[in-house]
């Protein structure tokens, strides 16, 4: 009896470190690859820790709880963090030995890929309800139960002790491990929603603000700063109405999202107005990418019939002379986009970081666009 309490226990207190570990993953890192690999990490350990204090019930067997950690991974880090979990559990009952190894092995391996294509079949939009909860323990405590069945003389008792520790496992801890992440998911959207521009889907203000300060901390020096206005935009709204307005802007920006590479950055600053950060390596690329950006920015509003396209401005800024700086860029990229308007929009001004006042680069680089 004691034995059975002291296996009891000590499944417990390892479950609830991992549950404590699974949290603080969701709560400090942000990218999904890592989180997941962590939670792997840390159930993997606890799957080891579980099975070096197990029940023996014959020479080189082992009976413990090691279907509710591999099957909570597999739960709660998809494929990634059931390699992780079955590859460093399996590899410490290698290493534990004995007789019941392989067989060992074989259950860790079992119980993984059977939850993880239970989760694909199942995708629970809302909340699991108990019985939802009641056939994933089950499926956790499976393949452990079933593996008794291969091995010496295994006692009614001792089979009803494991399969009722591994389901107790996932039905507490795997609930309180679920609603950590739905809070944690609903606190990732909340915050996205509130960086986001709800009209066209690109970042807003605040997270340009964020992103370019977060570039100042970097301090890298192959960017460019773009300031972007549809031009004449008033004049849609009040001739064609507000919904051509934001039909506009929602094509704009569908037109910027499709134009940028992968690591540019894009927000809508306000009204018709767009921020742009470009990972270009001279003045001559800025330019050149701001061209492509003002051509794919050319989208249809209006009465159909009337064939109507919007047309943009824009100013930009190289950091050639040094860091990046937003204040500083912000100055020359709105300097450069004044000049652009001036000269009669619909066109890329570029400012020199060496002589920002001297003019534009829209002259030198004018032929091999065809302007």
């Amino acid at each position: 009896m004691l034995d059975l309490i002291l296996t009891s226990s000590n499944t417990i207190g390892l479950m609830a470190i991992c549950c404590m570990v699974f949290g603080a993953l969701q709560r400090s890192v942000r990218q999904t690859a890592l989180r997941r690999a962590g939670v792997g990490l840390a159930l993997g350990l606890g799957t080891v820790l579980a099975m070096l204090e197990p029940l023996q019930f014959a020479p080189g067997y082992q009976a413990d709880a090691r279907g509710a950690f591999v099957g909570v991974a597999a739960l709660f880090g998809g494929p990634i963090a059931a390699w992780v979990t079955i590859t460093i559990a399996g590899l410490g009952r290698w290493l534990i030995g004995g007789a019941g190894a392989p067989l060992g092995m074989a259950v860790i391996a079992a119980t993984g890929l059977a939850v993880w294509m239970w989760t694909k079949l199942e995708r629970p939009t809302v909340a699991r309800n108990w019985q939802a909860w009641l056939a994933l323990s089950l499926m956790c405590a499976l393949p452990t139960t079933l593996a008794f069945f291969l091995t010496p003389a295994p006692t009614l008792r001792l089979i009803f002790f494991i399969a009722a520790l591994n389901v107790s496992s996932v039905l507490i801890f795997g609930h309180m491990m679920e609603r950590e992440q739905r809070l944690r998911r609903r606190e990732r959207l909340l915050s996205l929603a509130a960086a986001t521009d709800e009209l066209t889907g690109l970042p807003n203000r605040r997270a340009f603000v964020e992103y370019c300060d977060a570039l100042e901390k970097d301090r890298p020096k192959t960017l460019a700063l773009l300031m972007m206005d549809i031009d004449h935009f008033k004049s849609v709204n009040d001739r064609y109405g507000h919904a051509a307005g934001d039909h506009a802007l929602r094509s704009v920006g569908a037109a910027i999202s499709q134009t940028l590479g992968a690591e540019d950055f894009a927000a809508r600053l306000g009204g018709e107005e767009f921020g742009i950060v470009l990972r270009v390596d001279s003045t001559n690329a800025g330019f050149k990418a701001a061209e492509r950006l003002r051509e794919a920015c050319r989208v249809s509003y209006g009465p159909p019939e009337l064939k109507l396209r919007t047309s943009v401005s824009i100013g930009g800024f190289f950091f050639e002379a040094g860091a990046f700086n937003r204040t500083e860029g912000q100055k020359f990229a709105d300097r450069a986009l004044y000049q652009a308007k001036a000269s009669g929009r619909d066109q890329t001004v570029m400012l020199e970081p060496s002589k920002p006042a001297a003019g534009s680069m829209s002259a030198r680089y004018a032929d091999s666009f065809g302007r």
